[in-house]
């Protein structure tokens, strides 16, 4: 199976969703469906642009193979990082 690891990379770099929306011009629930591995396909326009955004190779952005139990333990282990730096910096995660 193919996953996406967009929301894993947004995290990691500590954007929004609506940054990333706002960056790339993708539509909320496309990203979304990128997001939570619900898309069928990935235009190759998107697939440059979050290249670009996230400098990264297209590699980076899907995976083969990867378990739904990984790629969901990759997500929260760095949003829970990320929130750990938040707290730190007296901002709230969201």
């Amino acid at each position: 199976m193919i996953r996406f690891n967009i929301k894993y990379l947004r995290l990691e770099r500590g954007m929004t969703q609506k940054e990333l929306i706002e960056l790339s011009n993708i539509r909320p629930q496309t990203l979304s469906e990128y997001e939570n591995n619900k898309a069928k396909t990935i235009s190759i326009e998107h697939l440059n642009m979050l290249c670009d955004i996230f400098d990264c190779q297209p590699g980076d952005i899907m995976e083969y193979g990867a378990t739904p139990e990984d790629f969901k333990w990759k997500v929260v282990k760095v949003a829970s990082k990320r929130k750990k730096e938040n707290e730190c910096k007296g901002r709230s995660y969201g």
